[in-house]
């Protein structure tokens, strides 16, 4: 396993944490990303993987920052609304 991917893992765990110390502020949504995390660190570094967590982490990133409401809800194709 090579720097990036321990810079990586250790990424993963910080950022679990952090999910964790929201505490009663946390919701259920933040609760399963931070799962999904969990289960993406113990796995990591499968090859065939980075791509699909680019894309995960990039669409929780911008739940989280709706949750937080420093940006508004972005619309998608895929949305009823959009």
């Amino acid at each position: 396993m090579g720097q990036k991917d321990e810079a990586i893992i250790d990424l993963m765990r910080e950022v679990a944490w952090f999910m964790e110390w929201n505490g009663d502020l946390a919701s259920s949504e933040l609760a399963d990303m931070q799962r999904e995390i969990c289960r993406w660190r113990r796995i990591w570094p499968i090859e065939q993987a980075r791509t699909i967590l680019v894309f995960r982490a990039h669409q929780m990133s911008n739940r989280v920052l709706e949750l937080s409401g420093l940006v508004e809800k972005t619309l998608t194709p895929s949305s009823p609304t959009g």
